[in-house]
C-alpha cells in the first residue's frame, strides 16, 4: 500500500452515501467501529480493513490501497489487456505507448499521420 491510505480510506467513507454505522455493520464490525477508528486515528486490522473495503466496493478499494481512481471502463480495459497472450500483448503495449507519445508530443502526432 502507498502512503496516506488511511486518509484515502477516510475520504472514501466520507464520500459514501451510507452512514459510518451502516458501513461498519455491513462489514461485520461493531456499529461504532468506524466512528471510533476515525476519532482515535487508529488503523484497522487487516481482517477488518478487508471487510470494510469489500463493503465499499472495487473502485473505492483500489483508490484506498493505491491512490488510483479507476472507473468501470478502466477495469474492463485491464481485464481485456491481462487476458492477451504473448506477442499480441507486446503489440498492444507498443500501440498504447505510441498513442501516449503522440498525445504528449503534438509534433510526433502530426508526423505519424504522414
Amino acid at each position: 500500500m502507498t502512503d496516506n491510505w488511511l486518509d484515502r480510506l477516510q475520504e472514501a467513507l466520507k464520500d459514501d452515501p451510507r452512514s459510518l454505522r451502516a458501513i461498519s455493520t455491513a462489514a461485520g464490525c461493531g456499529p461504532n467501529y468506524l466512528q471510533q477508528m476515525i476519532r482515535d486515528s487508529k488503523e484497522p486490522g487487516a481482517d477488518r480493513l478487508a471487510r470494510i473495503l469489500d463493503v465499499l466496493g472495487r473502485e473505492k478499494s483500489l483508490y484506498v490501497l493505491t491512490g488510483i481512481h479507476m472507473t468501470e471502463e478502466d477495469r474492463e480495459f485491464l481485464e481485456i489487456v491481462t487476458s492477451l497472450k504473448g506477442e499480441v500483448k507486446a503489440d498492444g503495449l507498443r500501440f498504447l505507448r505510441s498513442i501516449q507519445a503522440g498525445a504528449t508530443d503534438p509534433k510526433r502526432s502530426d508526423e505519424d499521420r504522414g
